[in-house]
């Protein structure tokens, strides 16, 4: 297990993934081994003598805290150092996703920490905040030109988590494959049906609800431009609405892919 803690500047975060809660396990596992600066490390309970830890974690979900409402406390039941360099911290959430935005506040306030402040550790990491919305989302762009790449749409939904953002729509014009379809997603990376379920379940282990987007009459021109599709044409931009066929193609999306994967 990594147990480095050398950091250039704030404080290193040490996990004790064992003590995690089953729903946190692997969104928290995803965020610490991406973690850009190095500084959140996983251990498990017996390696925890052998380490001079700075700031440890602990999770716990409170069923008597609202909806969109956490808190983080330093755990007084901890002896801390004067060098603070033994700082417990307990996170108390009720949904998933206050649970990694309690985390990404943290880490924000262990890079504004360099060097052992104790006053100033105390009031960062002591504070209940409920957000005001249930539900904070963001709509990613999937249709101008090729579409992200799986790994990137990870990367995106690990920061999300860490602001809470609880909700990603996926705005797909005609970038993802469908069977019996060559053109959906012709030459602009379209999204196969397994990505698409690789996504929805990542999404869900970070907390986040994933929304598909399609257009199921306008915006549409990238596929209208194929000789295939003139049939269903009303314009260059537009399906034909009085035409039966054309429900039959928007069903045969429905059903043959987001029906599958979500």
């Amino acid at each position: 297990m990594d147990t480095d803690m050398s950091i250039s500047g704030g404080f290193n975060l040490l996990i004790d993934l064992a003590n995690v809660p089953a729903e946190l396990q692997q969104g928290i596992t995803a965020i610490a081994t991406n973690s850009q600066q190095h500084n959140i490390s996983l251990f498990e309970n017996d390696d925890l003598q052998d380490v001079e830890f700075h700031w440890l974690l602990r999770f716990e979900k409170d069923p008597g805290l609202c909806e969109g409402e956490c808190s983080v406390m330093v755990d007084p039941l901890i002896d801390t150092s004067a060098d603070q360099k033994r700082v417990a911290i307990v996170v108390k959430y009720h949904r998933r996703i206050e649970a990694f935005r309690s985390l990404g506040r943290i880490l924000g306030a262990s890079r504004q920490l360099q060097g052992p402040d104790p006053e100033k550790t105390r009031s960062l990491l002591n504070y209940t905040e409920k957000c005001i919305f249930e539900n904070m989302a963001v709509m990613i762009d999937c249709s101008r030109g090729g579409v992200l790449k799986q790994s990137s749409v990870f990367t995106l939904m690990r920061h999300c988590a860490l602001m809470g953002i609880n909700m990603m729509q996926l705005y797909t014009e005609d970038t993802y494959e469908m069977e019996g379809e060559t053109f959906f997603g012709y030459l602009r990376g379209g999204y196969t049906r397994q990505e698409l379920t690789n996504m929805d379940d990542y999404a869900f282990a970070l907390g986040i609800e994933l929304v598909p987007c399609i257009q199921t009459l306008g915006h549409l021109g990238q596929i209208l431009q194929w000789p295939k599709y003139h049939v269903y044409r009303d314009t260059n931009e537009v399906l034909l609405g009085s035409w039966d066929e054309t429900y039959n193609l928007i069903e045969k999306v429905r059903m043959k892919v987001f029906t599958f994967c979500f």
